[in-house]
């Protein structure tokens, strides 16, 4: 049996005066749970309006399809289309907030299988064993440098048009959202995603260290700090997520009076 421990928190940062990320964590059973990441764009404060609606409407869509599918693969993606439609009409129904869009990152727990759908340049890490992987691309035009080995990791993350993505969501009528394959959870996995506030901020053997070497939310609470030191001209918004062996009663109650024999309580 494994438990699932996590911890998120947002940050407006240093700069902005409004914080345009939203995340949500929603738990449908004790098998079942779903983490997600968006970080709106717009002006007027229209990015809020944009990343709120988008978590809000992809999880009761998603909990609706997986309801009726079994199928957390296909339920994503159709929460998805469900979720930039909600949006993009949202955005075309009042000025103020036209052409508003937001990222959308999303991580489903369910059983031993992870699995996770994407648009944007928010950020899923699987962090196993000594291994920092980044599961999503990042939709932006530095993002393909990035992959076609035009500059590192590192000029990556300074390069001036950073920012400059090519798929969000909301924005247009329908979208194409990246849907993987399901994972295989092992114990010890860490999962963690975040907004670029984050990343552009924070090395990815940073995230690394950080959420192998502390609990979710000393992790969190960390790498925001870490951001906010370095000027965090962005919000930051970090979920970190562990993959533990679930103790059965018998373990924990051998625990707490090895505790008490040696006076620990």
């Amino acid at each position: 049996m494994i438990e699932i421990k996590s911890f998120a928190k947002s940050d407006v940062g240093k700069v902005r005066q409004n914080n345009e990320d939203f995340y949500g964590e929603f738990k449908i059973d004790s098998e079942h749970m779903v983490f997600i990441v968006a970080d709106g764009m717009g002006g007027h404060n229209a990015g809020e309006v944009a990343s709120r609606l988008a978590v809000l409407t992809f999880f009761e869509s998603y909990k609706k399809y997986v309801d009726d599918l079994k199928e957390p693969e296909k339920a994503i993606e159709l929460a998805f289309h469900d979720a930039n439609r909600k949006v993009f009409e949202e955005g075309a129904g009042k000025e103020s907030q036209h052409g508003m869009g937001t990222t959308l990152s999303v991580l489903v727990l369910k059983g031993k299988e992870a699995f996770l759908g994407h648009v944007g340049d928010s950020r899923i890490y699987l962090i196993r064993e000594d291994e920092c992987k980044k599961l999503t691309r990042d939709h932006s035009l530095v993002g393909k440098m990035r992959e076609n080995g035009i500059i590192s990791e590192e000029e990556a993350r300074v390069h001036p048009r950073r920012n400059i993505l090519y798929l969000t969501l909301g924005v247009k009528e329908s979208i194409n959202p990246q849907i993987s394959s399901r994972i295989e959870i092992k114990e010890g996995d860490i999962f963690v995603l975040c907004s670029d506030g984050l990343s552009n901020m924070v090395s990815d053997e940073e995230i690394k260290i950080i959420s192998i070497n502390n609990p979710p939310k000393k992790a969190v609470e960390r790498m925001i700090e870490i951001a906010r030191e370095r000027g965090a001209p962005d919000n930051v918004t970090v979920e970190v997520i562990k993959i533990e062996k679930k103790e059965d009663e018998t373990t924990k109650k051998i625990k707490i009076k090895k505790k008490r024999r040696f006076g620990i309580f």
